[in-house]
């Protein structure tokens, strides 16, 4: 059935903006892909793409009607139910066909009026047909869009097929041991763990981590049977019986959900890249957990949530390393005690120099029982010595006869 539907104000669903462009494309844009192919795109005024959408389908499909006379809404359930799976209201969702005949199987969706619906449209023509199109890249050019279009296109790509060959962004995140892809736009992430990572032994005390929790890690998700999300799955290659698909159980969690692919250790790390590709839990907080636990498990959740954040489209802050906050914290520790009574450190941090005739004061560490020294660490008079032991004396006379 076809559904004629004018394009009212935008409403932006509160999943697409979780999935901006984050790779130097244009603000103002949030895309998805749902069905394998089919693009979701919400477009701000404030983008250039708003005012330019038009004439870059005409040019895409080189004809010279109106823009409105180049598509058709039409209704698609199955497009339809991934949309909501994007957290979007049914009011938000236009769904569009060319109309140009070899074109009409190319769909695409728009979330906040007719310019959206038209770039999604564009996106999803070049998905399908990426070489040529001369004109439209010459156009772009002109009004300088053409590496914003280019960002855009890559982005869809990736949410499409994960990273091309030519797209060398993520080498180097990999971790060893480890197998990674985002599916469900972005959202859920596939993991294989091998026992030789890393990451394996410390699997539970990450997901504890991350999701502020106590209690025992397999109490933190329950399997899951979601048909949506399986099928993602055996679109990457997974069968069912290899896709474990869990959703946390905390209530604040229930719309987090995770699959592992080589048992519970797998599981439990997924967990803890869901909870950061979809910003519930603050990694520069994790890597602040993992100082003086577990030191060696900061460079491969670093490495691990790059490429997470590469995979998934996604902008992810890493926050400053735990060494470097410790020297910041260190020289800000120092400098205050620069601003009072004069002093300094010393270069070695072991002893305070006064220029109010302190002695210095050092501490040694011979052995485990060994205590700070409790000697004054300044200058008294040997008059008041004598005063205070005269009262210690006088207030306890029986000492007098010991």
């Amino acid at each position: 059935t076809r559904r004629h539907l004018c394009p009212g104000p935008p409403r932006y669903g509160a999943a697409m903006s979780s999935n901006a462009l984050s790779d130097g494309g244009d603000d103002g844009i949030f895309l998805d892909i749902v069905c394998g192919c089919v693009p979701v795109v919400n477009l701000e005024k404030v983008s250039p793409f708003h005012e330019n959408a038009a004439w870059m389908l005409q040019t895409a499909l080189a004809s010279s009607n109106k823009a409105d006379a180049l598509y058709e809404f039409v209704g698609d359930r199955e497009i339809l139910r991934e949309c909501r799976h994007l957290d979007l209201g049914e009011d938000d969702i236009f769904i569009a066909r060319l109309r140009q005949d070899g074109l009409q199987d190319v769909r695409a969706v728009g979330t906040s009026g007719k310019h959206a619906v038209r770039l999604a449209l564009v996106v999803a023509l070049l998905l399908k047909n990426p070489n040529g199109h001369r004109e439209l890249w010459s156009e772009l050019r002109t009004y300088g869009l053409e590496k914003s279009f280019d960002n855009i296109l890559r982005h869809a790509e990736r949410q499409q097929h994960g990273p091309s060959k030519e797209d060398n962004g993520g080498e180097g995140h990999e971790v060893e041991g480890v197998e990674l892809q985002m599916i469900c736009n972005g959202k859920v992430p596939v993991l294989g763990l091998d026992k030789s990572s890393i990451l394996h032994e410390q699997a539970s005390w990450l997901l504890q981590t991350a999701a502020n929790h106590d209690g025992k890690a397999g109490a933190l998700y329950d399997f899951a049977d979601d048909v949506y999300v399986l099928n993602e799955c055996m679109r990457v290659g997974l069968n069912k019986q290899e896709a474990g698909i869990v959703r946390l159980t905390p209530r604040h969690l229930r719309d987090i959900i995770a699959v592992g692919t080589s048992g519970k250790r797998s599981i439990m790390v997924a967990a803890v890249v869901a909870l950061i590709v979809n910003g519930r839990t603050d990694v520069a907080q994790l890597r602040s957990a993992i100082a003086g636990n577990y030191d060696e498990l900061d460079a491969p959740i670093c490495s691990l949530t790059r490429q997470a954040s590469y995979l998934s489209g996604r902008s992810i802050e890493l926050g400053a390393s735990p060494s470097d906050r410790v020297c910041d914290n260190r020289q800000q520790y120092n400098d205050s005690w620069r601003g009072q009574s004069g002093g300094k450190w010393s270069n070695n941090y072991s002893s305070w120099d006064s220029s109010l005739g302190h002695g210095s004061t050092s501490f040694k560490n011979n052995s485990a029982k060994s205590r700070p020294s409790k000697r004054r660490a300044c200058p008294t008079d040997p008059g008041d010595l004598d005063e205070e032991l005269e009262n210690y004396w006088r207030q306890s006379p029986k000492r007098q006869h010991r």
